[in-house]
């Protein structure tokens, strides 16, 4: 029998819709033309009741900011377990023994977990990066990739391998306060699971200190997100910007490594 309705699998009711990979995928979408239409910092306004309001600017949404998150949370598991392991193997004692300046200790890691997170973030996205650009390149296209493109997709390896070591010093920190790689793994990422819940509950002005989407901000370079009420209405309005964001997961991971410090220096080792 006939049927009116357009079928979704048949590939005639797409057109002549264009099915190549775009290299400019890697960073957003489909564009000849990734200078003129990549996201900029041109802000957006509205207007409620008489007051101009600025909306939050998204940033780079393809490929490589999406994969990026992923790794956010391989530093988290890599970081907790970098120094959760010594306590559970009893090896935290041995190495006092023989570096008895507690501080000097954990900073060592800090900067180790750091560095070592930096470098494997950039590497593996950058690695990423080069195989979908060889897969545009044979089986699409690479219109619209100019030298803004390459600025941007090096800023952003730049940045997700900061965001990467910031995640991994934080959940060390963590593990070294909790003396636990579960608890710490735990406890980021159930977090990042109920985070969103939690503040829209109890504490919406909490919205643009959150820690998962200030980095997701600093990656993508796009705003951070605030909760404001405006005659009775509320909106998601602009918090502030990428690099203030990035500042802001910055201190969430020096307090942290500050409590753990001063737990670690004043704590029995057993």
């Amino acid at each position: 029998f006939l049927r009116s309705e357009y079928c979704y699998q048949d590939p005639a009711w797409y057109g002549d819709a264009d099915k190549r990979f775009w290299a400019t995928s890697i960073l957003g979408g489909e564009t000849n033309d990734w200078s003129r239409t990549r996201p900029d910092g041109q802000p957006a306004t509205f207007t409620v009741a008489g007051e101009q309001v600025r909306e939050a600017r998204f940033g780079l949404e393809g490929v490589i900011p999406g994969v990026s998150i992923f790794f956010l949370v391989l530093s988290i598991v890599i970081g907790a377990s970098f120094v959760g392991a010594e306590y559970k193997f009893g090896t935290v004692e041995n190495l006092l023994l023989w570096e008895p300046r507690r501080a000097r200790v954990l900073l060592t890691k800090f900067v180790a977990g750091f560095t070592s997170s930096f470098v494997v973030t950039a590497a593996m996205l950058g690695l990423l990066s080069a195989l979908l650009y060889a897969v545009a390149s044979v089986r699409g296209t690479t219109s619209g990739v100019d030298s803004r493109f390459w600025v941007d997709l090096f800023s952003l390896l730049g940045r997700a391998g900061i965001a990467g070591g910031l995640f991994f010093v934080l959940a060390m920190s963590v593990a070294v306060i909790a003396r636990n790689t579960t608890a710490s793994v735990g406890l980021l990422l159930g977090w990042f699971v109920i985070s969103n819940i939690v503040i829209e509950l109890a504490a919406r002005w909490f919205r643009r200190w959150e820690l998962f989407m200030n980095a997701t901000a600093f990656i993508t370079e796009s705003d951070a997100v605030a909760s404001r009420k405006i005659a009775g209405q509320r909106f998601e309005v602009f918090g502030h910007g990428y690099l203030t964001a990035g500042l802001v997961v910055a201190v969430w991971a020096l307090l942290f490594a500050t409590i753990a410090t001063l737990i670690f220096n004043r704590r029995d080792i057993d």
